[in-house]
């Protein structure tokens, strides 16, 4: 919503500044001085290279304007079909917008970045964060002591904590390693809550490494055992009650994910920004080319404010 709400505004103020730099085209058509021919090829030649060079804007002045061609001048460039029609404060008014939101979409896009990269180093270190092996053996623990799990969930636990034990040397169960991954998911299929009216679990622990594995830890009650600072003897029902690393992990996902919301809304804009000058460019061409050309601006009123006047140009 808030996104929507930035987009809007930026559109309406997107649309005051085409309107503030709009400038009213030349009226006449300023004839260029012309040497007359001498006949002499190559003096004749000489001539016109220098009334070339003489103005290297030629190209953007004075000639019939096509509206196809500002309109993918500005469809490309936000600005540059308003210069080739001539109305050069709208130019500067599309390009800068174009400038400020592409900078702004790279730095609040990098800002995202930085802190995904910050929440998934807190979600991947089980000695300081959320541990996979942790949430499994409490799992296993209450499929077998809670009296509200059934006998198909105590033999899932036991599966899973032999296929867990089964190599005594291993202290702790690497993330990667996927040979338990599915009878864990098999065992949070089967296991209720004891509060909430003995619900099942509402989710599996998605496949590590993946976007919906650093969102849901963070997301629903039913993984808050595998924070460090959960009690793993700590009853079921204690589950919904999320614990401070848990709300700390939920909170840096959520700027994350704003900050990316921010971004798109920027990127959004720049695909605005060249739209509306495409359009206004084609607007201005056809003007350009007519006998009656239109403009806003202001006039001053006398009490040193100025009043929005729409400016009439005739072509005689």
């Amino acid at each position: 919503m808030e996104s929507r709400k930035l987009i809007l505004s930026l559109s309406f103020i997107l649309a005051g500044l085409s309107f503030a730099f709009s400038q009213p085209v030349k009226q006449g058509i300023e004839k260029r001085n012309e040497s007359p021919l001498t006949k002499n090829p190559f003096i004749d030649s000489f001539q016109e290279k220098n009334q070339v060079f003489a103005d290297p804007f030629a190209f953007f002045k004075d000639e019939t304007k096509s509206p196809l061609k500002a309109a993918i001048f500005s469809a490309v460039i936000p600005g540059s079909g308003e210069l080739y029609t001539e109305s050069y404060k709208s130019a500067i008014g599309f390009f800068t917008a174009e400038i400020a939101f592409i900078g702004a979409y790279l730095y609040y896009d990098n800002e995202a970045a930085d802190r995904e990269k910050a929440y998934q180093k807190v979600a991947n270190d089980p000695n300081a964060g959320w541990s996979a092996r942790k949430y499994a053996d409490y799992l296993i623990y209450w499929a077998q002591e809670s009296g509200a799990q059934d006998e198909t969930a105590k033999a899932l636990a036991v599966n899973l904590n032999n296929l867990i034990n089964s190599d005594p040397s291993k202290n702790d169960i690497s993330p990667g390693d996927r040979a338990w991954w599915n009878e864990l998911n098999a065992l949070e299929r089967q296991m209720v809550f004891e509060f909430g009216g003995k619900a099942k679990f509402s989710h599996v622990l998605p496949v590590y490494n993946t976007q919906q594995y650093y969102e849901l830890i963070g997301k629903y009650e039913q993984f808050n055992p595998g924070w460090k600072d959960y009690n793993p003897l700590s009853p079921m029902k204690n589950m919904e009650t999320p614990t401070s690393m848990f709300i700390s992990y939920r909170n840096m996902r959520t700027k994350a994910n704003d900050m990316h919301n921010t971004a798109y809304t920027f990127l959004v804009m720049t695909v605005l920004n060249h739209s509306f000058s495409a359009i206004n460019a084609a607007m201005q061409a056809h003007l350009h080319n007519q006998d009656i050309q239109l403009s806003l601006g202001s006039l001053p009123s006398g009490d040193g404010y100025r009043t929005p006047a729409l400016n009439i140009c005739l072509k005689l």
